[in-house]
């Protein structure tokens, strides 16, 4: 339901483990925790976001990677490279954006 309102959903059996909206730069957004075989990994999907190519962040203590992913972006929070590498390839792949995201 989280993704769906925000236009969103998963079009395959990516392990979620957590799922709610949180408050990011003004907006409502889905905020996820995704199982990746190094473990947790945080998910926003953003769709009022926009970055042309993958950027790293360090924002209010925390860091990651913003991607672009159809026509918003993904932030991606782990502790190393290769878990966010894992968690961005599988959630962008599993991620369906829907015409109300456009």
């Amino acid at each position: 339901a989280a993704l769906a309102r925000a236009g969103v959903h998963l079009r395959s059996s990516m392990a979620v483990s957590y799922a709610q909206q949180c408050e990011f730069h003004g907006h409502v957004v889905p905020h996820l925790v995704v199982q990746t075989n190094r473990g947790p990994v945080t998910v926003l999907v953003l769709k009022y976001e926009h970055v042309k190519g993958r950027e790293n962040f360090h924002e209010s203590g925390y860091s990651g990677v913003l991607a672009p992913s159809g026509p918003g972006t993904l932030a991606v929070i782990a502790q190393d490279d290769a878990t966010v590498n894992e968690a961005l390839s599988g959630i962008d792949h599993a991620l369906d954006w829907t015409e109300a995201a456009r």
